[in-house]
């Protein structure tokens, strides 16, 4: 383990991985994965800012590698507001990323709203869209997309590595840093990580926190699922808002950071088992 600055850190995932584990987590502060193959590099996630992307492309450099591919998981700023710092290199994400990141430019001056502690950086912010093409792109080392519609946000990707046994989550997996389900479904959450499971991964770089494994994985399943169950219970009558909240197990997730989020993510809960939100458009208020 190397440190990159005084946030990130290396850790060596698989021969020819590394992950830039980003700080505690927290918001803002989300992890990118690099894979090597020979002398070129496929960068999944950007980070949040130009210098925390710059610090992983130093990276890159001193193993004697190249950045040829970003791949942006999904459309969060924390992952893809590092896409600049990648100049000359082609950046790609899921459809319904690149249109979510295309309105999202010109308004960068809000992420600072969102993320204070990084305000200041993020008035200067300008988001370079991916392209399209995610889907369409060939990976190196026998990797394969993994596609999620919708799961933690309206599209989430995820890299799978079989040969070694290796999913790079993006979002779709948080590790030690409560979930935020405030732009997905949370039963398609809970879908998405019981097909994570079934992968059989032994080693999973999440989005946010430390590299993890299935236990980790099955804990945050648990949690989301309480939480579902949560909210099934306020819309059937069966409990008011105070007792379900009160209900939702979070032990599976005790010590994590965020906790405050279980409420968002019950709230969030509660709109999708009222109907109220429309599965293709899940940013529309």
């Amino acid at each position: 383990m190397r440190n990159l600055s005084s946030v990130q850190r290396v850790v060596d995932v698989a021969d020819g991985m590394f992950a830039a584990i980003n700080g505690d987590g927290s918001l803002g502060l989300a992890n990118s994965v690099v894979v090597q193959d020979g002398r070129s590099a496929l960068v999944v996630d950007a980070t949040l800012l130009p210098r925390m992307a710059d610090d992983v492309r130093a990276e890159i450099d001193r193993r004697g590698a190249r950045a040829e591919l970003v791949l942006n998981t999904h459309h969060h700023a924390d992952h893809v507001g590092g896409n600049a710092a990648f100049a000359g290199v082609r950046v790609a994400g899921h459809p319904v990323t690149a249109q979510i990141v295309r309105r999202m430019m010109g308004h960068e001056s809000e992420l600072g709203r969102l993320m204070p502690a990084f305000a200041g950086e993020l008035t200067g912010l300008e988001l370079r869209p991916p392209e399209p093409t995610a889907l369409l792109e060939a990976l190196p080392r026998g990797g394969r997309l993994v596609c999620f519609t919708p799961a933690h946000s309206p599209a989430d990707l995820a890299v799978w590595f079989p040969a070694e046994r290796v999913l790079l989550a993006g979002d779709v997996c948080f590790n030690r840093v409560v979930p935020l389900a405030v732009h997905g479904m949370v039963s398609a959450w809970v879908s998405a990580l019981d097909a994570v499971l079934a992968l059989g991964p032994v080693t999973i770089v999440p989005g946010h926190g430390p590299v993890a494994g299935p236990g980790d994985v099955a804990a945050l399943r648990a949690y989301l699922a309480s939480v579902l169950a949560a909210a099934k219970r306020v819309a059937a009558g069966g409990a008011s808002m105070l007792e379900a909240l009160g209900s939702i197990d979070s032990g599976p997730v005790d010590g994590w950071i965020e906790p405050e989020r279980t409420g968002l993510n019950f709230r969030r809960a509660l709109r999708e088992v009222r109907g109220e939100l429309d599965r293709t458009n899940l940013l529309a208020r």
